[in-house]
């Protein structure tokens, strides 16, 4: 670990860490990790904001993963779902 300046620590494994080896670690310090069904899954949230302009960005996303993937263009996309969990 590091020190960013701001008297704060700085993990070391912010982004050099694949999903696979993060899954293992974090599912070994859960008390819930020998449970059958655990599984790590990614998620980001927002809170008051508007989620229109993610939801289309995900819309296209999805869209050209599909053009893409037909093309045979070796990119990746990761489509991702939008769950509003409020009216607004």
């Amino acid at each position: 670990s590091s020190t960013n300046g701001l008297n704060s620590v700085v993990p070391a494994v912010v982004f050099k860490e694949d999903w696979k080896t993060k899954t293992e670690r974090l599912r070994k310090r859960s008390i819930y990790g020998s449970h059958p069904g655990w599984r790590l899954l990614p998620i980001l949230i927002k809170s008051n904001d508007d989620l229109r302009q993610e939801q289309l960005a995900s819309q296209l996303i999805q869209r050209f993963s599909l053009i893409l993937a037909k093309g045979r263009v070796p990119v990746w996309l990761y489509p991702y779902e939008i769950v509003s969990l409020t009216g607004r």
